[in-house]
């Protein structure tokens, strides 16, 4: 039987603290996992199915980055990633032993962006673009090395609907949370290879779907998820003062909740262009 039939069963991942000893990530907690139920199949739904579209293709285009262009250094580190949506959002760093680097060759061929937790590296933009709306953040991700709180786009305000954060919240977890308990988890373990995450948002049911490498693995709403109120600051390869461990190819956001088949088109650009098997 096909797995894109059923919903991919989450675990109640609830420690009261979720990871001890680590700061600014006790918000991810009280992890809210929907019952298993039969989402219905998100494959192809014509003859052919989705062909492989470049992000910009679809309306509601917000921000889109990626490795193998826009990439600014300073003195050999990345110091700004410009934006390729044509809306000039600023991606940056401006301390220089925070800055991330770049490296070729490191999901399929392509370059990524890499970021050292133990050197604090991150980059800050002004995610304000989704407040108050739907939206869909698709990204290409690889964790070099598996740790707890690696969460590769998250937020510096600790307050419910004041930002997002993604990634893996332990090494066998990947979370979409719009804090103080709003998350909704389901458990996976990083392959050490490169990674399509899907995840999108509904403001009108306020439910979330994420989807690794074109399979729904998890979709519900945690207890208080609503629309955001603010993402500012938003940072990528860190989450209050968690930083993470890993390498980001691209990142490519709507102020839409894309439909499956607009969502499989890009998903399929990507696996062409990462060298990602799809689910």
């Amino acid at each position: 039987m096909n797995r894109r039939d059923f919903l991919k069963a989450a675990s109640v991942i609830t420690t009261g603290g979720i990871i001890a000893g680590t700061a600014g990530c006790d918000s991810l907690h009280d992890i809210y996992n929907p019952p298993v139920t039969a989402p219905g199949p998100t494959g192809p739904t014509g003859p052919t199915g989705p062909t492989a579209t470049t992000p910009d293709q679809f309306t509601g285009l917000t921000l889109w980055l990626k490795a193998d262009a826009g990439v600014i250094q300073t003195g050999g580190a990345v110091s700004q990633w410009q934006d390729q949506s044509g809306n000039a959002v600023v991606v940056s760093q401006v301390a220089g032993p925070s800055q991330p680097t770049l490296v070729t060759g490191a999901i399929g061929g392509q370059p990524a962006i890499q970021f050292n937790d133990a050197s604090s590296q991150c980059m800050q933009f002004d995610g304000s673009f989704l407040i108050g709306t739907a939206y869909s953040i698709i990204s290409v991700i690889k964790i070099t090395a598996p740790k707890n709180s690696n969460i590769h786009i998250g937020a510096g305000i600790n307050s419910l609907n004041a930002g997002i954060a993604l990634g893996y919240l332990t090494t066998t977890a990947y979370t979409h949370s719009h804090y103080q308990g709003a998350d909704v988890a389901f458990n996976s373990t990083a392959s050490g290879a490169g990674e399509i995450f899907s995840n999108t948002f509904s403001a009108t049911t306020l439910k979330v779907h994420t989807y690794k490498n074109g399979l729904l693995e998890s979709l519900g709403s945690g207890p208080g998820m609503a629309s955001l109120s603010a993402f500012s600051p938003a940072y990528l390869g860190r989450n209050m003062t968690n930083y993470f461990r890993g390498d980001i190819a691209e990142i490519i956001i709507y102020n839409k909740e894309l439909t499956d088949d607009e969502r499989q088109g890009v998903e399929l650009y990507l696996s062409n262009k990462y060298t990602i098997t799809l689910a």
